[in-house]
């Protein structure tokens, strides 16, 4: 099966060069917006081939492309797959495109809830505001940049450094992600309010209109609902 995908990429990288300009040089003709749209139709059917070894070699060969808006259109697709392969090489590809994911948290029920019960008693809401959930919320409410090794960039296994309190990527604030079926499994270390480090976990599924959602864990701490852009 391996080998019958190899050729078959093989087969559709040199008919793609063949019949458009992805691979073609910059001295080639600009498209005009009319060859350009027939060109993109073209590249959405071939994503969405009812062969399914085919429809994986067309999309492995768009996202190994230069061209952005190809590899949106099937990185699209396979994300938006019911397979389970194609997800995952969906999922690598737009990870890699980016170099890094925005994560971003939203307040958890239980700080939420406690927020809400202790409105208009200011020696709660100082307790509160004085809590490590409460503080990291805060700390982090703008999104938490999750940065991709770029040794590790397109594995299913991959390195990634938290950024969460922190402005530069350091061993120290990292851990392994694990990429497959359409889901980001993340665990690690992470710098905390303290300026000390945390055990993180952040588990996140792909989701309709190119977003991943899970939650984000401090420790053992409520989790965060937490959501990522892919595309």
């Amino acid at each position: 099966m391996k080998s019958l995908k190899m050729y078959l990429t093989l087969l559709v990288i040199a008919t793609v060069c063949g019949v458009y300009p992805l691979c073609a040089s910059a001295k080639d003709p600009v498209l005009t917006p009319q060859e350009r749209a027939g060109e993109l139709a073209n590249w959405r059917e071939k994503c969405n081939d009812p062969d399914p070894d085919l429809r994986l070699a067309y999309i492995e060969s768009a996202i190994a492309s230069n061209d952005y808006s190809i590899q949106r259109i099937c990185m699209r697709s396979a994300l938006e797959s019911n397979d389970s392969d194609l997800r995952e090489i969906g999922l690598r590809g737009a990870i890699a495109s980016m170099g890094q994911i925005v994560v971003d948290i939203s307040m958890p029920e239980e700080l939420k809830s406690a927020l809400d019960k202790a409105k208009g008693d200011e020696n709660k809401l100082k307790d509160i505001h004085g809590t490590y959930l409460y503080r990291y919320y805060r700390s982090n409410a703008a999104g938490i940049i999750m940065l991709i090794d770029q040794k590790s960039t397109g594995k299913s296994v991959q390195k990634w450094y938290c950024l969460a309190n922190v402005t530069k990527p350091s061993d120290e604030y990292s851990g392994t992600a694990n990429l497959g079926g359409g889901k980001i499994l993340w665990s690690g270390k992470m710098r905390n309010t303290s300026n000390s480090s945390s055990t993180g976990t952040l588990n996140l599924t792909v989701d309709s209109g190119g977003m991943a959602k899970g939650f984000f864990q401090v420790g053992d701490f409520a989790p965060f609902p937490a959501s990522g852009k892919l595309y």
